[in-house]
Order: C-alpha cells, then sequence, then structure tokens
C-alpha cells in the first residue's frame, strides 16, 4: 500500500546511508572513527584521507533485513523480507556493515547519522547457501553488476519466524577460506509512542513494546523526505527512551517544524571468521516505524 511504500523508502534512506556528510558526524568523537571507501580510478580502492590500498581488510555480512508493523494487541507483523550478502574492503571492519558503529555504542548513546556505513567494489566470495527464511537459497556473485543481486524471487513476508534459527554457508573466494554459520531471527517490536504531536523541546520519548530476544536494539530517526537529518542511538530494550534535544537541534529538528519517522530495531548480530576474513558476520534486523509531529 501507498503508506507501506513510504515508510519502505524512508526507512531505506535510514539505513544504508553510505559514507558521513557534514550532518552525519557522530556527537561523540569516539563514535566517529569509520572511514567511507571510494572507488578510485582504474578500479583502486580508496580509504578515507585519500590512501588507496587494495590489501584493506575484506568484510562478508550476510543480512536479513524484515519491516514489520502491529496488528492486534501490539503484536509486530512482518511486512516487508530482503535477504542480501555482500564483501567488501573496508579501512574499519568493526563498525562496516549493517548495524555500523552504532553498534559498538553503549546503551544509551546517540549519534548523528545513518546506520549502515559501507562502500567500495563488491567481491565475489562464491557462492551463499542460506536454509531457514523461505526455504534453501543460493545467491551468486553477478559479475556484470558487480554485486550479489537480492534473494530471488524477493522472500514473502510470512517466511519470516521469529526465534527462528537460519544457518549460512560461504563457498568462499576473492582470497578467503569458506566459512558457515548460524543466528536466530528476532522479533520485532511496535511504536506506541509518541501519539500526538510531540514537544521535543525537551527530547523526544519514544516508546515500544519490547519482546526481548534480540540482542541489540537502536532507536532511528530520519527527517520526512529528507527535509532534517537523522539520528541513531543504541539503547536497552526497556520499551522507552528519550532522545536528547541536543540531538535533535544538531540534526535540525524543529518545534512545530516538520515531521519525521521513528524507527525501533530489535537486532541479532553473529561474528563468523575464516582465512582471509578481516570481519565477517550475520545480521537479522525487525524493524518497524511510524511517524510523527513536531509540535509548535
Amino acid at each position: 500500500m501507498k503508506n507501506s511504500l513510504i515508510f519502505r523508502a524512508a526507512a531505506a534512506l535510514w539505513l544504508v546511508g553510505c559514507g558521513q556528510d557534514s550532518s552525519d558526524a557522530a556527537s561523540d568523537p569516539a563514535a566517529g572513527t569509520d572511514a567511507a571507501l571510494d572507488s578510485g580510478a582504474g578500479g583502486q580502492i580508496t580509504l578515507g584521507g585519500g590512501v588507496e590500498d587494495p590489501n584493506a581488510p575484506i568484510v562478508a555480512e550476510f543480512s536479513i533485513y524484515a519491516e514489520g508493523g502491529g496488528e492486534g494487541g501490539g503484536r509486530w507483523t512482518p511486512g516487508e523480507l530482503e535477504v542480501d550478502f555482500d564483501a567488501w574492503r573496508v579501512a574499519s571492519p568493526a563498525t562496516a556493515g549493517a548495524l555500523g558503529h552504532v553498534a559498538n555504542l553503549a546503551p544509551g548513546t546517540c549519534v548523528l547519522g545513518r546506520m549502515k556505513t559501507d562502500a567500495g567494489p563488491r567481491l565475489d566470495l562464491g557462492e551463499v547457501r542460506e536454509s531457514g527464511v523461505c526455504g534453501d537459497q543460493t545467491l551468486r556473485f553477478n559479475a556484470e553488476r558487480g554485486d550479489y543481486p537480492s534473494a530471488e524471487p524477493r522472500p514473502e513476508a510470512s517466511c519470516y519466524t521469529p526465534g527462528e534459527t537460519v544457518s549460512l554457508d560461504v563457498a568462499g573466494g576473492s582470497g578467503v577460506a569458506a566459512f558457515a554459520g548460524e543466528i536466530e531471527l528476532p522479533d520485532g517490536a511496535t511504536v506506541t509512542g509518541p501519539t500526538a504531536p510531540a514537544d521535543i523541546r525537551s527530547g523526544l520519548t519514544v516508546t515500544w513494546t519490547s519482546q526481548g530476544n534480540a540482542d541489540l536494539t537502536f532507536v532511528g530517526l530520519e527527517g520526512y523526505d529528507g527535509l532534517w537529518g537523522s539520528v541513531s542511538c543504541r539503547v536497552d530494550d526497556t520499551g522507552s527512551f528519550t532522545v536528547p534535544a541536543e540531538i535533535l537541534a544538531q540534526a535540525g529538528a524543529e518545534a512545530g517544524g516538520d515531521p519525521g519517522y521513528i524507527w525501533i530495531v530489535r537486532a541479532n548480530q553473529v561474528e563468523l571468521s575464516a582465512a582471509g576474513l578481516g570481519a565477517g558476520r550475520i545480521v537479522a534486523m525487525a524493524v518497524a516505524g511510524a511517524r510523527f509531529s513536531p509540535a509548535p
């Protein structure tokens, strides 16, 4: 439906922003350590700071993304689902990927910018076989496109079962040995507040239903249609968190100003290792969204 498509596009803007511009700097200097990758001339890899290094560490990440909402009693129900795999070279493996540097923050900490931080040419690590979401699937590197296309046909939401275990086998390639792992799919939250125009002059209190089976929980904010910046917070899964007024102001949110989106991300992340791999991981995310308006 139309509203679902709008939320989907906004979620994509917040989750998959690449690199950092002046509005995406960390409010905590210790959080802004990841360096973006850019494709340089001749296929070289250019790290942040202009250093070319084709031997930068390789990150491989398999991600499961389920966006949903609540139906009856605040129960989170999955909507759209994506299954993806990517491998690339990066300056800081610990802070790259779907959860980015936000996963390394202390709970209760917010930074400007989106969660995902990655860039650079993708690498072929051979066949990627997944079982547990919509049956068995195999992802293969597309040399013409230069990446792994999302699983086709795109899995239906009804295939996503919280608590289910997903297994992954990667054949290996580009100097990386074969590796395997598994992860439990987290249940999602439902955004329950604010339910009316919110007075953000003293911060924005976000509330949600808590399910309790995820390792990591995040609150994200994004201005409607990009009219103001983005904020990402790592939080404890208590069902309530107040985003500080100071960082809202830094993002450009104003009392009586343009509306925005709230995102609650509940995620599990499993670290994997293999010869030749700087960092490997499986990430499973259940994402819920809602729109809000700042009160005058």
